[in-house]
């Protein structure tokens, strides 16, 4: 992923709720993203540099206060519990001491800083590290912290960006930043997920070296990516690297084959009813129109609001949208005796 797009992902995130791993080489711009899409996010920013710190520079340094253990939480963390929104970036994570990772492991699963102290939800966690080959001596990640992130292969930027990003000719992109996640889209990539691994189950095996993998837990943080990520409409592309990056390549191949077939979005009848639009096409509005005369003949749903619903497409002045299945939705309202007010104008408007 370019660097130029980190900002937007790791804002976007944050409101799902989802914590990137970013891998990339020192220097290219990890750091800068970070900071960026805090500024967006208008969040209290902290980093805490890994590779520098010692266990008790994350937990807090224990004392005795009239003979009780007692841990002093450090500053950082009630600073950032005391912001409205805040944004903690912990870097160097595999050149940590072995003491200091686990020292952050905790923080990283659950925000917990120590047993008397966690994070806030408002606070969200993004980490950064070296791959193998640029560093000496680093920690490898766990299968269980790996399964918690999302791993993200950060690209430096080509000569020509890095030649007008630092001339100041080029602008940062715009961010976006969602202000809650696309509940529907949570809801169908759910779907999905339970369509694509049928018979398959969701757990997945755990990658030598580490990195993602599908198991319950990373499904869920992918359902949250993709509503969240739906909601701040970012590329495809973009949703893309990260989903593999939460579950694995394949897991969200066949998740995504799923999920972006046009007819899996189409609302059902009891979505059309409940007051979600009609489709903007009338390929669309044709299924989902031969879906609900089929669900009001059936008594699945109400008639009368099913009529209802239908004669949205008049008020939105999308009749020709609605002609090719008013005669099935007429029948199946008179078949249950229900009586269908403004009947008139469509009749007019076929002629």
């Amino acid at each position: 992923m370019k660097t130029t797009d980190l900002p937007s992902v790791i804002a976007t995130a944050a409101v799902a709720g989802v914590r990137p791993m970013l891998w990339g080489a020192p220097g290219i711009g990890k750091t800068a993203a970070v900071r960026a899409a805090a500024d967006q996010l208008g969040a209290e920013l902290v980093v805490l540099e890994l590779s520098t710190l010692e266990p008790t520079d994350i937990g807090g340094a224990p004392y005795v206060w009239r003979g009780e253990y007692r841990v002093a939480t450090p500053a950082w963390a009630r600073r950032l519990a005391a912001a409205p929104r805040g944004l903690l970036f912990l870097d160097e994570l595999t050149t940590a001491r072995p003491v200091t990772l686990d020292a952050a492991v905790n923080l990283i699963l659950d925000g917990r800083v120590n047993d008397e102290f966690t994070l806030p939800r408002t606070v969200a966690i993004v980490c950064a590290g070296n791959p193998a080959e640029h560093t000496h001596g680093g920690a490898s990640l766990s299968s269980a912290l790996s399964n918690r992130l999302a791993h993200i292969q950060c690209q430096p930027p080509s000569v020509d960006d890095w030649l007008a990003i630092v001339t100041g000719t080029t602008s940062t992109p715009p961010i976006a930043v969602p202000e809650s996640i696309d509940e529907r889209a949570y809801r169908l990539c759910a779907q999905a997920v339970a369509r694509a691994r049928a018979g398959k189950g969701l757990v997945g095996q755990p990658p030598a070296g580490g990195g993602a993998y599908l198991t319950p837990r990373s499904a869920e943080a992918l359902c949250r990516w993709v509503a969240a990520a739906t909601a701040a409409r970012l590329a495809d592309h973009l949703i893309d690297e990260v989903a593999v990056g939460i579950v694995g390549e394949g897991p969200w191949t066949e998740i995504a084959t799923v999920l972006r077939d046009p007819t899996f979005w189409l609302p059902t009848p009891a979505d059309i009813i409940a007051g979600t639009p009609w489709p903007d096409t009338p390929a669309g509005a044709l299924e989902v129109g031969r879906a609900l005369a089929a669900a009001i003949e059936s008594g699945a749903i109400d008639a009368a609001a099913g009529w209802t619903a239908f004669n949205r497409l008049f008020d939105d002045e999308r009749v020709d949208f609605g002609i090719p299945v008013l005669s099935a939705i007429v029948a199946a309202c008179a078949r249950h005796g229900v009586y269908t007010p403004g009947l008139e104008r469509w009749l007019e408007a076929c002629q």
